[in-house]
């Protein structure tokens, strides 16, 4: 149960985006293989989860039409729904503003920012407790290095202004993370 069903929606949403980003930007084509990779991974999870439910799923289907359990559904078919669905409007609306840039841009921008704020929650939990209990300093740096590793990536590569824009806040937020753990991380009783 500690695997949030709610991070591969925004993992999945914000990747389904960025492929459409690509298509009015013509970034780097690595990062596009990128973003299909995480599709895959994220989908995968999701087909897992359905294998072995937890107690929120069980029971549930998109035709329950419960917004209170959006997202936590026993079968992948509603997932892939969901999925297709966003698929389908994000075509709609590609396809209806291929021609203005400015599209594009938000596109990139929005699905950018969904998942450069990923970590706010934990940010946000860490200081409502005044605790990083559970929370691995190994998992921190290892964001941060990654963030940091991209963020080079970005600079090196000459990608769109949003992929660094967006690191950036990904890596204040990895800063503050680091922050918290300094201040409400005790060490063990000797």
């Amino acid at each position: 149960d500690g695997f949030s069903l709610t991070v591969s929606f925004i993992l999945i949403i914000a990747n389904l985006m960025r492929v459409y980003f690509w298509y009015g930007k013509q970034f780097d084509p690595v990062l596009l293989l990128q973003s299909l990779a995480m599709l895959a991974a994220q989908l995968a999870l999701v087909h897992i989860c359905t294998v072995y439910p937890s107690k929120g799923q069980q029971g549930r289907t998109l035709r329950d039409l419960d917004a209170r359990h959006f997202w936590l559904y026993e079968d992948f078919g509603s997932y892939a729904t969901i999925v297709l669905f966003a698929t389908w409007v994000l075509t709609l609306l590609t396809l209806a503003c291929q021609s203005h840039k400015l599209y594009f841009e938000l596109l990139g921008f929005v699905s950018l920012s969904l998942e450069a704020t990923l970590a706010v929650p934990q940010l946000r939990e860490n200081w409502r407790h005044r605790s990083v209990g559970g929370l691995s300093p190994v998992l921190v740096l290892l964001w941060a290095l990654g963030d940091l590793c991209k963020a080079v990536y970005f600079q090196l590569n000459d990608t769109p202004p949003q992929f660094l824009m967006c690191t950036a806040l990904q890596l204040l937020v990895d800063v503050g993370i680091i922050a918290q753990y300094l201040m409400y991380h005790s060490p063990p009783p000797r």
